[in-house]
């Protein structure tokens, strides 16, 4: 990840994380690229201002004076286990030292990543600033973010309990060689440390020293299986945790465990924690299902009730004008996407031919019968307009409640080209905001319910979609959709 720049005869150290140098990327990383990192060697804080971003092979990279050093997500490769602990025990005491300099002067530490955090050969330690991380993370790869960033850093805390959750989350990934939390997405690994404890350290590694192994867990389980455990409350102090990794590196991190062979005790702490892992794996699996799925089932019930019903209109609703009957080319395409939001699946159905936006249409049937279901139920949809929410300023979303929808809409015309006649066919641009509450996913119809005690997370994205149409009788219908860009947006910086 790191790259040695040459320019005549002066040398730089640069970072690459793996983004594409498009267009789009360097115009939103370069607001950010002259923020100072610092640079951290025991007490002492210095300076590493960037230089800016240069391109390299395709990708943007960060780069800025000469160091010797190595990323985080390099150092946790190695296959000696002192070296690598020893390494954390300067990460740590980098991470307090940058900890209490923030307190005192009002600032924000960003999410340990593995990729923004160097270690230098001199034995400092360089912390990239919360601006740049912040903009890297929102364009890198989706399997980059789960990998380098997610896996170390939970959804929910924030300040030293964040820092001390990524300190066990590495200490542990250390010492055991597998990350605490496994999941093959962002949102299956956000849940799994929301629900459950991780992966029981003597599991994953039997011979684990076990004052190391509680501390672990102390550290990394949610605070309501602490509570069911006897642990306790609060988690480990960010303070002891440089001599706690200093004590594993020096005498290592299985020295002094008792044999599982020849020792009871050890045999009976092995037992208990595997017995302990299976019972949190099956209720979490049960939980998950039910709560991913309860909605699911109750539609389940209701579509066998209404189909035989649904059978005796097709024939009838086939017969029928579309809805978009008569439109000029744009109305159709603003009927498509304005019908989003009020969830008419059926407009966006007689507005399209050939499976165009078929996936769209599907979420939206989804989150439709979802929302009529929960009307019957609670006596409210618990369903925010994106637009009617961009106009009242952006107002923070109510637990249990969901956002969805577009924001924003514009559709511009493009030329044709020559030979293909304005009668025949018609292509816009159509661009717009996404807007959904986080826990929804991009697919709200298979949401699962909002934790009603969590305030509501909000992610947004600018899209711009090419859309082609053509005549199908008297009528101009939508036959293609290309998605060409999708951006993501900080909901933060355009509220009032």
């Amino acid at each position: 990840m790191l790259l040695r720049l040459r320019d005549g005869q002066d040398t730089y150290l640069a970072l690459n994380p793996g983004i594409g140098a498009s267009g789009f990327a360097r115009t939103r990383l370069v607001q950010t690229a002259r923020t100072p990192a610092w640079l951290i060697h025991g007490e002492t804080i210095s300076e590493w201002r960037p230089h800016g971003f240069t391109e390299q092979a395709g990708s943007l990279c960060l780069y800025g004076p000469d160091l010797n050093a190595v990323t985080l997500e390099e150092a946790l490769q190695i296959p000696d286990e002192k070296q690598v602990l020893g390494y954390l025990v300067r990460v740590s005491n980098a991470l307090r030292t940058a900890a209490a300099a923030a307190a005192e002067a009002g600032l924000e530490l960003p999410r340990v990543t593995t990729f923004g955090v160097l270690l230098v050969e001199d034995g400092g330690v360089l912390l990239l600033p919360k601006p740049i991380l912040d903009g890297i993370c929102e364009l890198l790869p989706r399997q980059q973010t789960l990998e380098m960033v997610e896996r170390y850093n939970h959804p929910d805390l924030t300040g030293e309990a964040a820092l001390v959750f990524s300190l066990a989350a590495l200490t542990y990934a250390a010492v055991t060689g597998k990350p605490p939390y496994a999941g093959d997405t962002i949102e299956e690994l956000r849940e799994r440390m929301r629900d459950r404890p991780p992966t029981e350290p003597l599991v994953a590694r039997p011979d684990l020293r076990p004052e190391l192994a509680d501390r672990l867990l102390d550290a990394l389980s949610p605070e309501r299986e602490r509570r069911l455990q006897g642990r306790p409350p609060q988690l480990p102090a960010l303070a002891d945790w440089p001599r706690l990794i200093e004590e594993s590196r020096s005498a290592g991190a299985g020295a002094g465990a008792p044999d599982p062979d020849t020792d009871p005790e050890r045999t009976r702490l092995l037992r208990g924690a595997e017995k302990r892992e299976r019972r949190y794996e099956r209720r979490y699996r049960r939980s998950g299902y039910l709560r991913r799925n309860s909605m699911r089932l109750v539609i389940s019930t209701i579509v066998v009730l209404v189909l035989g019903g649904l059978a005796a209109n097709i024939l009838y609703q086939q017969l029928q004008p579309r809805s978009i009957s008569g439109y000029a080319p744009h109305e159709v395409v603003r009927a498509f996407y304005e019908s989003i939001n009020t969830l008419d699946h059926e407009t966006m159905s007689e507005a399209v031919v050939d499976g165009a936006g078929r996936q769209e249409i599907q979420q939206v049937m989804r989150l439709f019968v979802g929302s009529r279901v929960r009307l019957a139920m609670e006596q409210r949809e618990g369903f925010t307009d994106a637009q009617d929410w961009r106009d009242a300023g952006m107002p923070p979303i109510e637990p249990g409640e969901m956002l969805f929808g577009i924001a924003e809409l514009e559709i511009t015309p493009l030329e044709l080209e020559s030979g293909v006649s304005e009668e025949e066919e018609r292509r816009f641009v159509a661009r717009f905001e996404r807007w959904y509450t986080a826990d929804t996913g991009e697919d709200p119809g298979d949401a699962p319910e909002q934790d009603e005690g969590r305030p509501a997370e909000i992610e947004g994205y600018r899209h711009e979609d090419r859309v082609y149409l053509r005549r199908d009788g008297n009528d101009w219908v939508i036959y293609r959709i290309e998605e060409r860009a999708t951006e993501p947006i900080d909901a933060s910086e355009l509220r009032p």
